[in-house]
């Protein structure tokens, strides 16, 4: 393993086709979470685990680093790693490059030969005093197919006579500028050259460069990375340096304003097309062993994540009372021994102890309401684990090898690694019946699991607790939420008390639990969630203001930030309208019980009040809306929402599994669609986990952060005891119809009529003939 220490890992793939020989590459490494603020514990390594150089041309703390990579010949793939808080920086030039000097070595002479005593450095600049000087060094593996490249600083119009010596396998070139009438001039092979390139400004550096080739013809150079023409003319140039592979900088006719900064000599060619991909955790060549002790009582239930096998050696005790296992048994929670198993002594029998060669599956005394399940101890091969902000539970589709699968009515769970290598427990509930297996002919299975809001779906609320509202017993809106959590194995962990809004809700003895927590949550504008807090189920009651809060909200990560370089992302991110729908007037009826009045609210467009378009209508009736000021605020609470398209943003990422529903998140920067960048802030509304062998995903879908109560209501395709198999969030809430319910006529008036209902209520009715 390149760098067991560290703890994440990420590659770089070159779409050019790999160079025949070692090449220095330029790539750009943005910082990633888990990394060193200063990139200190960055590291390089080929695809078969070497170490590679690396030099930093600079980083920017908490930024982005641009580095150079020495890459082996033939490789299109590098490795990177990062994560080791006590990782120190081992770029190094001097081992990245063929040649590297920044003169910032008082020994700095003794790699030079020539005239290294008119030359002198100070600070990083190296300078000579007199006319006519050189010095040089030579080049292993010679000159061909090297680039030399100098930083060369001087004052603006100064008369410059300085440069790069080099000496190749077909000849030798002098090339140096001059400033005449502030021109920079060049020599090369005998032949004096003017041209025109950027002047020089006080004390800037400017980089020149030679690109040298096995011939002539094909060589090129620089002047401060401004490209010239190919060097051309007879090879009658003074013999300056005595063999061919050696380079070094002349100084012609130098002053006191000239100075070199730097010097390399690299690979000619190089890889420029890149993209890097974060991988998450640093998982390679882990491999594990450890023991298993097998009792009626209890079995495997530590987690192990790893890429290769991973060995069990199992301690069986012999003679365990109680404990009965075959290679005839089906049932899984723990073990899987796919392999044989040699179990010593030999002699004993079956029943005493383990004795299988082929799958075993064990399945210790538990209790189901406390011990859960590892899906990772069962044969499944692919599963999906989705929730949007309108479904009322988390639904798990898992896809099973073969026929065994978790019992039902147990508790089941499952953990995955996140980008960061954290783990990540991204589903806690349960298979509820028999009824959610299903078995093809295939040899393969397909089970549905829900989280534990499952129970608040199945069990009705208490017959004699059919009219909800504040009472003495339960003061709060909070409490009743509390009290309709009892029993479902649901604690109840951040309940609001909620406002002190008067309402009573009709509820009939067939209403769930689920559906009177609706009811009110809808009414208040709160906001209702189920999690898991380990192995434990917990609720959520919120004021939607409070979303964010530490304290008082849904315990949200903190706004993701997306960047097109970002390395996790998978494609391009896309905007679309969830409806073709829109409505530019709402009607909103409720009755008055006091004065036994209907009440009706009208909210327009100003664009169809002034008449400059016809009437879209929406209508809404309840009982629960009892005053004109309850209807006039819902009118335009609908308006808001439903006279605007509503747009979500759709992105996949690879391990992303620590986004959460609700979470704010934003793209920015080039290389996205207008159309999404400029949503601004979202929020994730919508989010699917898809785990396979090979692969792991997560899609999320967006919307423009704004009123939490608003987006809540306009994505509500709520059935209060399944799971919405629809990305649509807005039509199907509005095609609700108003509850039904039957009643017994008291009175008739004309053409109305006074109806008791069934839940106690009174209303007037309209006689139809």
């Amino acid at each position: 393993m390149a760098y067991p220490g560290w703890k994440y890992k990420g590659h770089v793939t070159f779409a050019d086709t790999a160079k025949a020989k070692e090449v220095q590459a330029l790539v750009y490494i943005y910082y990633q979470t888990g990394m060193n603020s200063d990139f200190s514990d960055l590291r390089f390594a080929a695809t078969d685990g070497t170490p590679l150089p690396y030099y930093f041309d600079y980083a920017t703390a908490g930024s982005v680093a641009r580095v150079w990579v020495r890459v082996p010949a033939g490789q299109t793939t590098i490795n990177f790693y990062y994560g080791n808080a006590a990782a120190t920086s081992e770029s190094s030039g001097a081992n990245t490059f063929f040649i590297f000097d920044e003169f910032n070595d008082a020994n700095w002479a003794d790699n030079w030969s020539g005239d290294t005593a008119s030359w002198t450095a100070s600070g990083s600049l190296l300078k000579c005093s007199t006319s006519g000087k050189k010095i040089y060094r030579a080049v292993s593996g010679g000159l061909d197919d090297k680039a030399i490249y100098a930083s060369i600083v001087t004052k603006a119009n100064t008369n410059l006579k300085f440069g790069i010596v080099f000496r190749a396998s077909w000849g030798e070139v002098q090339f140096t500028r001059s400033y005449t009438s502030s021109y920079p001039r060049r020599w090369s092979d005998g032949t004096y050259v003017s041209g025109s390139s950027p002047l020089w400004s006080d004390n800037t550096a400017a980089v020149d460069r030679v690109d040298i080739f096995s011939t002539k013809a094909a060589t090129k150079y620089y002047v401060g990375n401004t490209s010239w023409t190919a060097i051309t003319g007879p090879n009658t140039h003074t013999a300056m340096l005595s063999a061919a592979g050696q380079f070094g900088l002349y100084a012609y006719a130098p002053n006191t304003y000239q100075y070199v900064r730097w010097v390399r000599v690299q690979s000619s060619a190089t890889l420029l097309n890149y993209t890097v991909t974060v991988d998450g955790a640093n998982k390679e060549d882990i491999i594990e062993s450890f023991s298993l002790h097998i009792t009626p009582s209890h079995g495997f239930t530590g987690k192990h994540y790893a890429t290769r096998a991973v060995t069990i050696i199992p301690e069986v005790t012999p003679y365990e009372t109680g404990l009965v296992l075959s290679p005839t048994a089906e049932i899984k929670d723990y073990l899987t021994a796919s392999t044989g198993i040699t179990v010593t002594p030999s002699t004993v029998a079956v029943n005493d102890s383990l004795y299988a060669s082929t799958d075993v599956y064990v399945t210790p005394a538990a209790d189901p309401l406390i011990e859960g399940m590892d899906l990772d101890q069962y044969p499944w091969t692919a599963l999906t684990v989705r929730k949007s902000i309108a479904d009322a539970m988390w639904q798990m589709d898992i896809k099973f090898e073969g026929h065994t699968v978790p019992p039902t009515q147990r508790r089941i769970f499952y953990d995955v690694l996140d980008i960061y290598g954290d783990v990540n427990r991204i589903f806690a509930g349960i298979i509820p019946e028999p009824d959610y297996v299903i078995s093809d002919a295939a040899n393969k299975t397909s089970v549905v699991a829900y989280d534990y809001a499952y129970y608040l779906s199945r069990q009705l609320v208490p017959y004699d607790e059919t009219t909800i509202k504040l009472v003495t017993a339960y003061p709060t809106w909070g409490d009743w939420i509390e009290h309709l959590l009892e029993g479902t194995g649901i604690t109840a962990y951040r309940i609001a008390a909620g406002p002190t809004t008067t309402a009573e809700f009709s509820l009939t003895p067939k209403t769930t639990k689920m559906q009177a927590i609706k009811k009110i949550a809808d009414y208040l504008g709160y906001l209702f969630l189920v999690s898991w807090d380990g192995d434990d189920a917990i609720a959520y009651f919120i004021d939607p203001a409070n979303i964010d809060e530490p304290t008082a909200g849904l315990d949200l990560p903190a706004q993701y930030d997306v960047y097109h370089t970002d390395g996790t992302l998978v494609g391009i991110p896309s905007a679309k309208p969830v409806s073709e729908k829109t409505y530019n007037r709402i009607i909103v009826r409720g009755r008055d019980p006091v004065n036994n009045v209907y009440l009706t609210s009208v909210a327009e467009t100003d664009r169809l009040t002034g008449g400059y378009e016809y009437a879209r209508e929406y209508y809404e009736e309840s009982l629960n809306y009892t005053t004109q000021a309850i209807c006039d605020t819902r009118a335009a609470f609908l308006l808001a929402g439903l006279s605007t398209e509503l747009y979500t943003v759709r992105a996949t990422f690879k391990l992303r599994h620590d986004f959460r529903l609700w979470q704010k998140i934003r793209f920015l920067g080039d290389g996205f669609p207008a159309a999404v960048t400029n949503m601004g802030v979202m929020r994730i509304v919508n989010i699917s986990h898809s785990i396979q062998e090979a692969d792991s995903t997560v899609t999320i879908e967006c919307t423009v952060d704004q009123d939490i109560s608003l987006i809540s209501e306009l994505a509500d395709v709520f059935d209060s005891n399944t799971v919405s198999e629809t990305v649509g969030i807005v039509d199907n809430k509005f095609s609700t119809q108003a509850e039904i319910q039957a009643g017994t006529i008291t009175a008739i008036n004309g053409t109305t009529a006074t109806v008791l209902l069934e839940n106690g209520n009174t209303i007037q009715a309209r006689l139809l003939e």
